[in-house]
């Protein structure tokens, strides 16, 4: 088993962490969500400046309170006064890149926000107690991503465009850490939309791709991944299929070279994340790779006080020790373990393991 404790050299797929800069103070967040809302961010985008009547007169604020909106909005580094002229700043035009990044953090913390603000007790008392109140896992509730119907589509359709924006990102720093060169097909288990392989196809021409996950996901990711009609989007989308299964229990298609689990594992009690491994085994070739792509523990001592990572600080029990996956990967069997560690806004690791003799 290799594992390194240094963090993984950054590199130019990070560049999407700038967008965080801007949602780490609450006021700050809110104001931003607000200027998107009422087109004032788009007005500044298109105008090199407008005056502050300029922006009162395009959009639904009062002198008042398109003064107030500026101010905070001048706190938080996201536009420039000059005189009574109002620009973009250059660093704020620079995270607008991620735009899509930016726009499904601040809903998603605000989701959360009220959870927090009502149950926050609950939720150091137990998960289970917190789970039972809050409105974030009546979000995530999977059981509806089997049956067709309206109501359940864009009920699925909602949870994923969480975190599709997530995985957009996620995906390319993965990619950029290991070599998917080596592959010509994987399977990615609780794949979502789609998003981590199109992104892996894009980078990797010769890569073939299954995504496995309930129907409606299923149904909702081949119309994501098929909506970009030209240039290496298509080339990749025609390389990606779905498999509408159920991988704790369904018998699953095989002769993978690789199977990942991106951000899934964590959550799952333990006995289910043995039987995912378990059910994944028949389907690598002799020789093959699994590959685990999640969130690390989160450190309570380390400054997680940022607005937008409220989401992810809900899960603070479910993040692992990549260390648990490497004793249940040794016990099933597997060998040449390796574990490396990245540094998002979170710490994140990149575990791989071969599929051992033992298992043919």
């Amino acid at each position: 088993m290799t594992k390194s404790n240094e963090f993984l050299p950054i590199n130019s797929s990070y560049d999407y962490l700038i967008a965080n800069s801007f949602l780490h103070d609450f006021s700050i967040t809110q104001a931003l969500s607000a200027a998107f809302n009422i087109q004032l961010i788009d007005l500044l985008l298109s105008q090199q400046s407008l005056t502050v009547k300029e922006l009162v007169f395009k959009t639904s604020a009062d002198t008042q309170g398109m003064q107030y909106l500026l101010g905070i909005l001048v706190a938080g580094n996201i536009v420039r006064k000059n005189g009574n002229n109002v620009s973009l700043s250059l660093e704020f035009k620079r995270a607008l890149s991620y735009r899509d990044f930016i726009e499904a953090q601040i809903a998603f913390a605000n989701l959360v926000a009220g959870d927090i603000v009502k149950f926050f007790p609950l939720l150091l008392e137990s998960s289970e107690k917190f789970m039972s109140e809050a409105a974030l896992f009546e979000l995530f509730d999977y059981s509806r991503a089997i049956e067709f119907s309206e109501d359940n589509l864009a009920f699925t359709r909602r949870w994923m465009h969480f975190t599709t924006a997530l995985t957009r990102y996620e995906g390319k720093v993965c990619g950029s850490h290991h070599d998917f060169s080596h592959y010509q097909t994987m399977m990615d288990i609780g794949g979502n939309s789609g998003e981590f392989v199109f992104q892996l196809c894009r980078q990797f021409p010769n890569l073939h791709a299954t995504v496995v996950d309930l129907p409606l996901v299923c149904d909702i990711g081949r119309g994501h991944v098929d909506k970009h009609p030209q240039g290496n989007y298509l080339a990749a989308s025609t390389r990606i299929n779905f498999c509408k299964a159920n991988a704790l229990v369904d018998t699953l298609p095989g002769g993978y070279d690789l199977i990942s689990f991106k951000s899934i594992l964590h959550d799952w009690p333990e006995p289910a994340v043995r039987q995912f491994i378990r059910n994944s085994v028949s389907s690598l070739r002799p020789g093959g790779k699994l590959l685990i792509f999640e969130r690390d523990l989160i450190d309570p001592a380390a400054n997680n006080t940022a607005f937008f990572l409220l989401p992810m600080l809900l899960f603070f029990r479910s993040f692992r020790n990549p260390c648990l996956y490497e004793q249940i990967l040794k016990e099933e069997g597997f060998v040449d373990i390796q574990i490396d560690y990245l540094q998002l806004e979170t710490p994140f690791f990149l575990l791989t393991a071969v599929k051992g003799d033992s298992l043919e």
